[in-house]
């Protein structure tokens, strides 16, 4: 053979090789996966209550229809901290410790954080990221401030162990929908007004630390007003064009939703599957805009004059700020209020024994705090139909890449939300329904839809979730897991058993008296398909004292909660049965969570 020859085989050897080299990987389809672990995508919404879900179209056509609904889904402690904590140790709020949003409870309060599902699912192979919320607190610690652990907090947040992409949104910038601070990948990001969000993150730093005062229990009330207006400036004038900039373009749960969808079309050829986690804000509150900017007054906050942007428009109710703000393109929707005004429950006088929240709540419903909560439920709707729109370019990008049918989608919230009902003006954590209540919708490989979707009616809880991603991706828990997996349920090869299921707030919402909201106080209860019962008391997470105030609800004839049975002699007998349930489910560990029939 001629060298000519020679050469020119080895030089097309050597281009065969590079055209080899770099042809791309195929998309990880349900066809061609080999290890039998789908993608993961989980979207899960901020205080959704399950009513929001009319605003959800694409939800409804694009995964609820493809897939199952489980229509009895609950958390088990309706609180954002304590739920999210849950979600990722699959345990019950008495295991994993988080008894609340604030010190000594929230992220940097919760221990062993390095053993928790994204890890998990990171041992087994999986490409783990989020986008949006993370954990209350997170980002907001200073230097020199410590975890409950007693090791110093990152100041500008870290990157959680079992994240290989991190896109955490700092405390609490993460609730203004227009001005926040991400930390992607150890670096920090803002949209907006940066300053504006860096008074937000340094008021957070409140909530992760302990009050020094000798004798305190928490921060008062005026304590938390002083921070405020040390940080904003005094609340008895607010200057409406103090509260940032509103770029549309900026709309948090868009923002995220982008960078959901990027990571998305990048792992369209990688080998490994991912655990993707969108965590949009939507439809939380703007708690410090909305609230403590404002001194919680009894008057809001209005919008600016049309002749100077200083100064409040108070000529109407309808000036109000909707709290959340919608997104700017559904400005102007108005939604269906009677939806909520109908309902028998809204504005409903407490019945049965004289609970601590039911004497705060004794006085119907103001004009102002009505109007505040209309304007708040077209705000939150028109966010929350943001989302919907991200889920939408989502699963678009899915079905572009080819990743579709080996992505399992599951959308939930971290807890549900009342906006009226028994004359809550705005709150979850209480045990009624509409607090407790979630969506859970789930489509994917092996998942049936049937017609226009399946609806899987057992009672299923939050504690649930991590069980259930951890069968699906064949990973293994480093935790004991208080819940099961509704895999089986969800593809539609196996049936769930009628358990009954705990409730509890570990904690008060806020330790210290002269704060707002003292109805949130510690409870424990059980929730079967039928029957509620709830035990209120006093305490903390590791300790429970109860007051001998009760509530029983029969939800089958019952369901808006309006009658409480607990001193009817006629359901003594229910009463005890339940009362022995709820006992074994208080301190339950593992199987024994799992094994409390109805």
């Amino acid at each position: 053979m001629s060298r000519q020859l020679k050469t020119l085989i080895t030089v097309l050897s050597v281009a065969c090789l590079g055209l080899v080299a770099v042809q791309p990987a195929m998309a990880r389809t349900a066809a061609n996966m080999k290890d039998g672990k789908p993608n993961i995508l989980v979207v899960m919404t901020d205080d959704q209550a399950l009513a929001d879900l009319q605003a959800m179209p694409n939800l409804k056509s694009l995964v609820a229809a493809k897939g199952v609904q489980f229509s009895n889904a609950v958390d088990s402690f309706p609180l954002c901290c304590p739920s999210r904590a849950t979600f990722i140790t699959g345990q019950y709020s008495h295991n994993h410790g988080v008894g609340g949003n604030f010190w000594p409870y929230g992220w940097y309060g919760m221990t062993n954080r390095a053993n928790t599902l994204p890890k998990w699912l990171q041992n087994s192979g999986y490409y783990t990221a989020l986008v949006g919320k993370w954990l209350n607190g997170y980002g907001s610690g200073k230097t020199g401030d410590l975890d409950g652990e007693g090791n110093l907090i990152t100041p500008g947040g870290e990157i959680p162990v079992g994240f290989d992409n991190w896109n955490g949104a700092l405390d609490v910038s993460a609730y203004d929908y227009f001005n926040f601070t991400i930390n992607q990948n150890g670096k920090p990001k803002s949209w907006g007004d940066s300053s504006y969000a860096k008074k937000l993150i340094d008021f957070a730093n409140i909530q992760v630390k302990e009050n020094p005062r000798v004798g305190s229990h928490g921060w008062s009330r005026a304590e938390l007003l002083a921070n405020s207006n040390a940080i904003f400036g005094p609340y008895s004038s607010i200057d409406p064009s103090t509260y940032g900039t509103e770029v549309p373009q900026n709309y948090s749960p868009d923002v995220t939703a982008g960078i959901s969808n990027t990571i998305i079309k990048a792992q369209a050829k990688s080998k490994k599957p991912f655990f993707l986690w969108w965590s949009p804000a939507s439809p939380h509150r703007e708690d410090v805009d909305g609230g403590v900017r404002n001194g919680y007054r009894d008057g809001g906050r209005y919008k600016a004059l049309s002749s100077n942007k200083h100064a409040e428009d108070k000529s109407s109710l309808s000036k109000l700020v909707k709290d959340p703000r919608p997104a700017p393109r559904y400005e102007s929707l108005n939604w269906d209020w009677s939806q909520i005004t109908k309902k028998p429950n809204f504005d409903a006088a407490p019945t049965g024994h004289p609970l601590n929240q039911q004497l705060i709540l004794a006085n119907p419903l103001s004009d102002f705090k009505k109007a505040q909560l209309q304007a708040d439920y077209n705000g939150r709707l028109g966010s929350v139909k943001a989302v919907d729109d991200g889920i939408k370019t989502l699963i678009a990008s899915l079905k572009s890449t080819k990743q579709l049918t080996n992505t399992i989608v599951l959308f939930t919230s971290d807890n549900g939300w009342m906006q009226g009902e028994h004359r809550v003006p705005g709150d979850k954590y209480l045990p009624y329904e509409e607090s407790i209540r979630v969506p859970l919708v789930m489509s994917g490989p092996g998942i049936p839809a049937g017609t226009g979707g399946r609806t899987v009616s057992t009672l299923v809880t939050n504690v649930d979730f991590a069980a259930t991603l951890l069968e699906a991706a064949k990973a293994t828990a480093g935790r004991t897991q208080d819940g099961i997996s509704l895999l089986g349920a969800a593809k539609g090869t196996s049936t769930l058993a009628a358990r009954s299921i705990g409730l509890e707030a570990t904690a008060p919402l806020f330790a210290d008296a002269t704060m707002p909201q003292q109805w949130d106080q510690p409870y424990r209860g059980v929730r079967t398909d039928r029957w509620k019962f709830i035990v209120w008391g006093t305490g903390n997470a590791t300790s429970f004292a109860p007051s001998g105030e009760e509530e029983l609800y029969d939800l089958q004839n019952d369901p808006y909660e309006l009658h409480n049975l607990v001193s009817d002699p006629s359901y003594t007998a229910t009463k005890e049965v339940l009362r022995v349930k709820l006992v074994a489910l208080q301190n339950c560990v593992g199987s024994a969570c799992r094994s409390v029939t109805q």
